[in-house]
């Protein structure tokens, strides 16, 4: 089998699902090789820009650009338009690059993400990955379309597969579509794992003074309020935040609070040495309808350390409901903090490690091609 990725980022190595696309190719047999399409490039932009290197470091993955002779956001509102300037120029790319492909008469499955590529992409043996609440994401610009929910049912209903981060979601639209969907939650990189540090049961706890630690994003959906809640409840304390920071009013509490300090991005081969550093994760997001559906990937990496971590209510894993504390309110959360931290031990955070070793990508890689087999049955 043949497998052709398409990336919602312009960049593969900046791509957040990067991990999971080395782990399907990884998986391939021997002198297989993929193809991954970066997010389309409106072409005057590459005669605007100097010619750039794609640096890829996957040996089984040949990455490309993906040019159109329009933007996205306005072709896609007139079909003569979509068909013109994406639909043809797209076709002939992905054609000519399927040549690179051995025995390129074998199925090919296309992979992508979003809903708004199921427009102009192949809909042959198609793998649709929803990780989000689409419809919800404020910075998704086809979530505000009239066609989104009509585009979104079609996507699913045609595709080979359908797989889901968000349980909840898979639900929902299961009922109403009795499409040919799984459950996919997210996954960690095996080499995040950390299996020479166990933790010192014997170590003393001391509950003021602890590190809290976030990874990821801190977009308008993190919780800047909570965020300070936690900042004077453990003021004694440190709060590391690693990830970008877009959120004006957490930068705002970054420069309000001394033990609140961002470390912006870091690299996912150092991520390691900060998760280690913590004493509890945390992930503080707000009580809304994108959130609620957030499948956090950052658990597994807290876990992969053996660190105890506290979320706000959100689409957790069931499994994953008896070794995480769940808070629904602000006090709680706080609480939650210092139970975690004074309850842990050498058994939980193997307990963690476990679990956090069950769920790397290679693990839902290796269900993809079950999920495959199954259904070409």
């Amino acid at each position: 089998m043949n497998f052709i990725f398409f990336s919602t980022s312009d960049n593969f190595n900046k791509f957040h699902r990067k991990r999971e696309v080395d782990a399907i190719t990884n998986s391939l047999e021997h002198g297989r090789k993929a193809i991954l399409f970066n997010k389309p490039i409106f072409f005057l932009k590459k005669l605007l820009k100097p010619k750039e290197r794609l640096i890829n470091d996957n040996q089984k993955l040949i990455v490309k650009n993906l040019y159109i002779f329009l933007p996205i956001k306005l072709a896609i509102k007139n079909i003569f338009l979509r068909y013109l300037f994406i639909d043809l120029p797209v076709k002939l790319q992905i054609n000519k690059a399927k040549v690179a492909l051995k025995r390129v008469e074998d199925t090919c499955y296309h992979v992508y993400y979003k809903p708004d590529q199921y427009l102009y992409l192949p809909k042959s043996n198609a793998i649709y990955i929803n990780y989000d609440n689409y419809k919800m994401d404020e910075n998704y610009f086809f979530s505000q379309s009239e066609h989104f929910d009509d585009t979104l049912r079609k996507c699913i209903k045609n595709s080979f597969l359908s797989l889901f981060s968000s349980y909840k979601l898979l639900h929902e639209l299961n009922v109403k579509l009795n499409a040919q969907s799984y459950y996919y939650p997210n996954a960690i990189d095996r080499t995040l794992i950390d299996l020479t540090k166990n933790y010192d049961d014997n170590e003393q706890f001391n509950i003021e003074k602890i590190v809290i630690g976030f990874v990821g994003q801190i977009d308008n959906s993190f919780d800047e309020m909570l965020l300070e809640e936690i900042a004077i409840k453990f003021k004694e304390s440190s709060i590391i935040l690693i990830g970008p920071v877009s959120n004006l009013l957490v930068l705002k509490l970054i420069e309000k609070y001394e033990n609140v300090k961002s470390i912006g991005f870091v690299e996912y081969e150092r991520l390691g040495e900060y998760i280690n550093s913590f004493d509890v994760g945390i992930c503080p997001y707000k009580n809304n309808h994108f959130n609620k559906y957030r499948n956090p990937l950052k658990i597994y990496e807290y876990f992969s350390y053996g660190k105890p971590a506290v979320t706000v209510e959100c689409d957790i894993d069931l499994s994953l409901s008896g070794v995480l504390s769940i808070s629904n309110s602000y006090t709680e959360f706080l609480n939650n903090i210092n139970k975690e931290h004074h309850s842990n031990s050498l058994e939980k955070s193997m307990i963690r490690k476990q679990i956090a070793s069950q769920n790397c990508w290679d693990n839902r890689a290796a269900f993809l091609f079950e999920l495959i087999e199954k259904n070409n049955d």
